[in-house]
């Protein structure tokens, strides 16, 4: 299965995130840039303003999001912690069972709120 976990508010069940889905991207856009708007999150991605405030508000059905909205601006905030994207495993070559540094650098030890 090519998706990953992330965990939200919404009653314990942890939703599946593509790897390379408009919204896998949103949300790691916005684990890395804080406060954002909806229209800087569109042209970060290259996708029209239209079409992410609509992944948004699905996005906010989901628990993924939550959305402030102002008068003149739509503000995002990430409420889940997705896994951190693996690199490819060609070239890899370690051994199995090795720890990378990757692993060593996780944030959140066991929590399972981090993924």
């Amino acid at each position: 299965m090519n998706a990953s976990r992330a965990g939200a508010g919404n009653g314990g069940k942890m939703p599946l995130l593509e790897r390379h889905s408009l919204e896998r991207r949103a949300i790691d856009f916005l684990q890395e840039h804080y406060p954002v708007t909806a229209r800087e999150l569109a042209a970060a991605l290259g996708v029209p303003e239209k079409r992410m405030l609509a992944e948004l508000r699905l996005m906010r059905s989901r628990g993924l999001v939550e959305l402030d909205v102002l008068p003149d601006e739509v503000f995002v905030r990430c409420l889940v912690v997705a896994a951190p994207r693996r690199k490819s495993k060609e070239g890899g070559g370690g051994k199995k069972g090795s720890v990378t540094g990757r692993e060593k650098e996780k944030k959140g030890g066991d929590d399972p709120a981090y993924i």
